[in-house]
């Protein structure tokens, strides 16, 4: 693993670890990003991948803002998979795309859809198929 930085943030291995009962944890890496403003530290997230033997990857964040933010950074993750895995299934709030501010429409539950559902075709292109309150999600 190396240092990535790029104009936003700086992104560092901390540890990498492969326990050696290989059924339970293959492989936890931790990385530690610090994201910048003007050169000034905004805000660290520890970051924990767990992927296990069954395929589950676990995500785990803990981001500690500067006390001087006025609002906190949108933090997130993206990942780029096979299209083959066209199913998605989570537990948080749904069925249909919600955002912080009109979440309390979507009630929380564990919903199922295709991908290619989740796709909104607005007539101006932005974001779409947002999920807040998700505890967990499985492709």
């Amino acid at each position: 693993m190396q240092k990535l930085t790029n104009h936003v943030a700086e992104i560092v291995v901390v540890h990498k670890v492969i326990p050696k009962d290989q059924s339970f944890v293959p492989n936890s890496d931790r990385f530690e990003n610090n994201a910048f403003h003007n050169s000034m530290v905004v805000f660290k997230a520890d970051v924990t991948y767990l992927i296990y033997a069954t395929g589950d990857l676990v995500v785990k964040y803990n981001v500690y803002p500067h006390s001087d933010l006025p609002t906190l950074p949108r933090i997130g993750v993206e990942f780029h998979i096979d299209k083959s895995l066209d199913q998605i299934k989570w537990y948080g709030r749904g069925p249909v795309e919600c955002y912080p501010d009109r979440k309390e429409d979507a009630q929380v539950g564990i919903y199922e859809l295709n991908v290619e559902n989740m796709h909104v075709p607005y007539i101006v292109p932005g974001e779409c198929a947002g999920l807040v309150d998700v505890r967990w999600a499985a492709v």
